[in-house]
């Protein structure tokens, strides 16, 4: 057994450090429990009536209501957490526990032998840290793994009649991911770009599409000004973190920043993506790619 004791970065960090720990335990029949997902756990159809969130799906045998589920995940997380720290301070050596902390920014291959046979020789691993990656697995078993991070019908629905509505004003349709806001300051604003910058991108991608109707759908951690955008074929998400997500992900293509947020829209929706890394460039179709595709 597999337990994710401590967290790194927000949603789509969370989400793809659990689906290489899913294709991981999938391929060599292991059990994940992540208390650290614990609060976007009620977002997901396997997640929100599990209170480890675990994988393989074993949702908690007595209900509990909504209203008190998210105080007991935030429990068990730090529960999980301090057992962690206990185990770690204590360096106990037994066939039961065993801890594994990985620097910020080291990888850990978890098909190599030495993460297998801590996986396979202990009872219980105790993970902790963000770069563990399983990528030929990863790759393997996407479309279980996409099967699992189904979002709950409450927050389905509004996805599935935004594009419906969209779709009928377009023949193509780009979504924008527009992440300002943490993005100031992180990296010292490396990826940071201002509005102007993200529709100068947007006038080179819509010139990539000459005989056919664009149609963007902007996505933002930030309320962003239509004014701004006149001049385009434009819709706007609900402004919510997984609908939005979600919503990139049914687009034709997509164009951001560099963030894991486009990177799973587009490995869930296998939606090309145009990740910007300098906004002067002009893109070609050849520079959207799918996130995760077999190569």
């Amino acid at each position: 057994m597999i337990i994710i004791s401590s967290k790194f970065g927000q949603l789509a960090n969370r989400l793809f450090l659990f689906a290489h720990f899913i294709a991981f335990a999938i391929e060599h029949n292991l059990t994940i429990i992540n208390p650290a997902f614990e609060e976007y756990a009620q977002f997901f159809e396997p997640t929100c009536n599990d209170l480890l969130c675990r994988y393989p799906l074993a949702p908690s045998k007595f209900p509990i209501h909504h209203s008190i589920q998210r105080q007991m995940r935030r429990t068990v997380y730090e529960l999980v957490r301090a057992l962690g720290f206990g185990v770690n301070k204590a360096q106990l050596s037994n066939p039961i526990f065993g801890v594994l902390r990985l620097p910020e920014n080291q990888e850990c291959n978890l098909s190599s032998p030495e993460f297998l046979s801590l996986a396979t020789q202990k009872k219980v691993v105790l993970i902790k840290g963000w770069m563990f990656r399983d990528k030929r697995n990863f790759v393997k078993h996407a479309d279980k793994i996409r099967e699992y991070f189904t979002p709950i019908e409450v927050h389905r629905s509004p996805v599935h009649s935004l594009i419906l509505a969209v779709r009928q004003t377009c023949q193509i349709l780009v979504g924008v991911h527009i992440r300002q806001g943490d993005y100031a300051e992180f990296m010292e604003g490396q990826y940071f770009y201002t509005v102007a910058q993200y529709i100068q991108v947007m006038e080179k991608v819509e010139a990539l599409f000459p005989n056919q109707k664009v149609g963007f759908l902007i996505c933002s951690n930030v309320r962003q000004n239509k004014e701004d955008f006149l001049s385009f074929n434009v819709s706007f998400a609900t402004h919510h973190l997984v609908e939005d997500l979600y919503s990139l992900a049914r687009c034709d293509y997509i164009i951001g920043t560099v963030s894991t947020y486009t990177l799973w829209a587009s490995f869930y929706g296998k939606v090309p993506l145009y990740m910007i890394q300098d906004p002067e460039r002009s893109p070609s179709k050849a520079d959207f790619l799918v996130y995760g595709a077999e190569p």
